[in-house]
């Protein structure tokens, strides 16, 4: 059935680039709604969801020192309420914080915060990229900072990166520059 809807609707002629993509977008909330009606996890929530997905490409990205550093209710608002893509992208797996309530330290606290990460990404909708730099406790300087991150040349260089493949709207950090 969608296949046919596609071939009926889609126009051919030169011009009407809005009206394919609105068909398109009419197409994958139509797609969603039947998805939802057959018991698929989120129903309705999934169902607006798809629709909100289906109107923008834009995307934003959250820049965090490491886990728990991101703004999550920032992030989760952009994404539901107006449907756009986000992502966080986190300088480390958080192996030099604290942890209050467990024995975990170092490389185990690493591991914990991005399993802890992870999940919650899958249910906020919010995507995560990490750039792996080592955590070291709490830095005063950004010299410090780059000593220990191989200097400016590899900060540049794994961000740049990042920025390439995701080539984001809008960059915005929670932290003091």
């Amino acid at each position: 059935m969608l296949v046919t809807m596609f071939a009926v609707l889609l126009p051919t002629r030169p011009g009407r680039q809005r009206l394919a993509r609105a068909t398109c977008s009419l197409s994958i909330c139509l797609l969603a709604a039947a998805l939802a009606g057959q018991g698929t996890p989120g129903g309705s929530v999934a169902f607006r969801q798809a629709c909100l997905d289906a109107t923008t490409d834009a995307l934003v990205l959250n820049v965090a020192a490491h886990p728990d550093d991101e703004a999550d209710r920032t992030l989760v608002w952009l994404r539901h309420k107006l449907g756009l893509r986000t992502v966080t992208l986190y300088s480390t797996c958080g192996s030099g914080g604290q942890n209050a309530v467990g024995r975990e330290i170092g490389p185990e606290l690493a591991r914990l915060r991005v399993r802890e990460t992870l999940a919650a990404a899958r249910h906020t909708g919010v995507d995560v990229r990490w750039l792996g730099f080592p955590d070291f406790g709490y830095s005063k300087t950004a010299v410090e900072t780059l000593s220990r991150w191989g200097g400016r040349a590899e900060l540049l260089r794994r961000v740049s990166s990042t920025l390439a493949e995701l080539d984001p709207d809008v960059v915005f950090t929670n932290h003091d520059p």
